[in-house]
């Protein structure tokens, strides 16, 4: 499961945040792109195992899934994806779909 090299990777962020703030985390939140093939639960469990790994508090883990998103040629606006092919702005047709992928920490609530 790739989720716990993936939550290594985080956790060392959230550890090098920590120590920067010189404050203890509470809480994180962490976006993942719905095409990433990374599950929530595992990407979570994987970041409450390192904080046992290294004898340390846990902290709350919330994951948000992120789908893909529009993005329009004609006006260079970026939108979630809803049910037709066209820009919700100026209603053009001349979009392409951008897959959300990737991995972010959106929040760290230091206490």
């Amino acid at each position: 499961m790739h989720e716990h090299g993936i939550a290594d990777d985080v956790f060392k962020v959230l550890m090098q945040q920590a120590a920067d703030s010189g404050k203890r985390i509470g809480a994180v939140s962490i976006a993942v792109g719905e095409l990433s093939g990374i599950s929530p639960e595992a990407l979570s469990h994987g970041l409450l195992h390192c904080c046992e790994h290294e004898q340390m508090e846990t902290f709350e883990v919330t994951v948000v899934m992120r789908g893909a998103m529009l993005h329009c040629a004609a006006c260079d606006h970026q939108a979630p994806i809803e049910d037709a092919l066209r820009c919700p702005r100026c209603g053009s047709e001349d979009v392409s779909v951008r897959p959300n992928t990737g991995v972010s920490i959106t929040a760290i609530d230091f206490v």
